[in-house]
């Protein structure tokens, strides 16, 4: 049982979190020009730029990560707030995204964002902020998972995360789409399970799961057959390298997406196969 002690402490933290916000706002010095000056431009999404920006809370994950990251957020109104937030992102190595937005326009006016990674493998985060009067003032900002921070019109944040993830030695680790196409799906799974409904994204259309790994060609193609392959090998084997969850999220953030990032995964699903190891002369078994 949680103590109303326990609550109350937890309600001071954050209250204390936004009070400090909200006093390092109204301490920058700010004109009556910079109160009036035209609002940011905003909108959530991915975007082309780390650089942090007034009135946007960025998530990046770093190019030299080795997984894609998924994050909750949150968003607590401060004044007569109107911005707006994701409540969920998974973010692919080398990108980021815009995951909340608000044009408060005084000191007293903004959002308070909450940045929870729940991926395997956090190694570092990194913060830019933008603050001040004028053109702003960009500094280094400590984050660690799970905090929280204030966003207005004359605040803007950036976080890096990298994760990495230890990936077993290439080949023997699992079987390959050919292995699975010609013999028996894990339990829970037959011939006529779709694509979909196991992955939620219907880039293969009305596809089962043997359809897809029975695709020829390259490009998404190829994509498909490996996560298939992979997604079955994640759910037999408890060292493949890859959770069933994993999988799927990992499919998820990069279709859509770039062809480069879609060859990378479907790279480091096959590494991870071999149709002739040992273990694939019954993996249903095993």
């Amino acid at each position: 049982m949680i103590s109303r002690f326990a609550y109350n402490t937890a309600g001071r933290v954050a209250a204390a979190a936004l009070i400090l916000g909200l006093a390092a706002c109204q301490s920058e010095g700010l004109t009556s020009q910079d109160m009036a000056r035209t609002p940011v431009s905003l909108a959530l999404g991915p975007v082309a730029s780390s650089t942090p920006e007034f009135g946007k809370f960025k998530i990046c994950k770093s190019a030299s990560s080795n997984v894609s990251g998924t994050f909750t957020i949150s968003r607590s109104a401060v004044g007569a707030s109107t911005g707006s937030a994701l409540t969920s992102a998974t973010i692919a190595p080398g990108n980021c995204v815009v995951v909340a937005e608000d044009a408060g326009s005084d000191g007293t006016v903004g959002s308070t964002i909450t940045v929870t990674e729940t991926s395997p493998g956090l190694a570092s985060i990194t913060g830019q902020r933008i603050d001040g009067a004028g053109g702003g003032i960009v500094t280094a900002e400590p984050f660690s998972n799970g905090d929280s921070r204030f966003v207005n019109q004359f605040h803007g944040y950036t976080f890096t995360f990298t994760n990495t993830v230890s990936v077993p030695t290439a080949g023997n680790n699992g079987c390959s789409p050919g292995y699975f196409k010609n013999h028996a799906f894990p339990a829970g799974f037959t011939s006529s399970t779709t694509f979909a409904s196991v992955f939620g994204n219907n880039v293969f259309g009305s596809a089962t799961l043997l359809d897809v790994l029975k695709t020829g060609g390259g490009g998404l193609s190829s994509l498909g057959r490996q996560t298939v392959a992979a997604f079955f090998n994640a759910t037999i084997y408890t060292d493949f390298g890859f959770t069933a969850a994993e999988v799927v999220a990992e499919f998820n953030a990069v279709v859509p997406g770039s062809s480069a990032d879609q060859n990378s995964l479907k790279a480091e699903f096959e590494a991870l196969t071999d149709v002739n190891g040992r273990i694939c002369t019954n993996p249903t078994g095993k």
